[in-house]
């Protein structure tokens, strides 16, 4: 029995597909820091009830206000009835905002298990 090379082909192409989608994540988290290190902003993990959240923030001296920038629900859906793995959003568009914003103290809060590192904490995973 012979493979054809067309079957040999397709199957290297779905191989490298579901290498290059673990990848993926890790990208929008490297972005994510790009942004924040071109603006000056610092980051900084919280626990909150156990949930991690990424945070980045700058804070000059005397702060007197500070505007606050919430993440939206990135990618937490993959289809209508399976959630993302992964909620990192694709376009961390809060992030740009706060990165972008002129004022001296701006704080990010990403939602939820946003940016956090893989392995993902157990109150990160698919219920």
């Amino acid at each position: 029995m012979q493979i054809k090379p067309r079957v040999v082909f397709s199957g290297v192409l779905i191989h490298l597909s579901f290498l290059f989608a673990g990848c993926v994540s890790v990208v929008y988290r490297g972005e994510a820091k790009r942004i924040a290190r071109a603006s000056g902003l610092n980051s900084e993990y919280i626990a909150v009830n156990s949930f991690p959240l990424a945070t980045w923030s700058r804070f000059i001296a005397p702060v007197t206000s500070i505007r606050v920038y919430i993440e939206g629900d990135g990618f937490a859906w993959r289809s209508r009835q399976h959630p993302s793995d992964d909620p990192t959003p694709h376009q961390p568009t809060g992030l740009r905002l706060t990165a972008a914003d002129p004022q001296a103290n701006v704080l990010y809060l990403a939602r939820p298990c946003q940016f956090i590192a893989t392995p993902f904490p157990g109150v990160c995973e698919e219920k």
